[in-house]
């Protein structure tokens, strides 16, 4: 039996895999759209980032967090607050970057590590807490 500690730190671990997975898969359909097809890299971009998208919904919603009921009151907490983090991440990043002067890889890499930790807390406790 797992204690509370435990099960945390297992639903982390998960969340940080599936979204090691996303990203990779992100860059993959973007290349492969835009090197193999021909693709604009900004359309083949956005289709990948929808496709991730969703398909981190549903890795979250069945995978990390063991949520399966109100799929679509869910996906209406959900959509706005990817849409809300993407904003927070892309204005950090520059914030870091222009105005603090630090390398922008890492101003990604600090602000990609407490926005992860700061989206499994929102994530948790609010869009695929069930009840």
């Amino acid at each position: 039996m797992l204690d509370l500690k435990s099960l945390i730190f297992h639903k982390f671990s998960i969340f940080v895999l599936s979204g090691t997975m996303s990203y990779g898969l992100k860059l993959g359909i973007t290349a492969f759209l835009t090197e193999i097809l021909g693709w604009w890299y900004f359309r083949s971009y956005v289709i990948s980032l929808t496709l991730v998208i969703l398909l981190n919904f549903f890795l979250n919603m069945y995978v990390v967090f063991d949520s399966r009921d109100r799929k679509f009151k869910k996906l209406g907490k959900y959509i706005p607050t990817v849409t809300f983090f993407f904003f927070v991440d892309a204005l950090l990043v520059k914030f870091m970057t222009d105005i603090m002067n630090l390398y922008y890889i890492l101003s990604i890499i600090l602000v990609t590590t407490v926005l992860l930790v700061v989206k499994f807390v929102v994530y948790d406790k609010w869009i695929f807490r069930d009840g």
